[in-house]
């Protein structure tokens, strides 16, 4: 990947970082997190794209509790497919572009 595409690709991590983190803090203050959260996004990239993205998201975003003086996790768990993708992981709600 060449440096504007590497930029691209830093620039969409960053920006469903924060789009996460802004939905769960509104999500939070509404007193609405009662239930373990996943992050799923489902993007239009190739396979080797989407298994990149996956990778940084979970860097990002701490899945999980790993930090010792959290009491809560902000992610149960994160996911990063694409059409492809999550087809097969959920086969009983396809997708498809119209």
């Amino acid at each position: 990947m060449n440096n504007q595409g590497n930029n691209h690709f830093n620039h969409l991590t960053e920006f469903l970082k924060y789009k996460y983190r802004d939905s769960f803090l509104y999500r939070w203050a509404e007193n609405k997190i009662e239930k373990p959260v996943y992050y799923l996004c489902l993007l239009t990239l190739d396979n080797a794209l989407v298994s990149r993205m996956n990778k940084e998201v979970r860097i990002q975003l701490l899945p999980g509790r790993p930090i010792d003086r959290w009491e809560k996790e902000i992610a149960h768990k994160t996911l990063v497919v694409n059409e492809d993708r999550w087809n097969k992981n959920f086969p009983k709600w396809p997708v498809s572009r119209s």
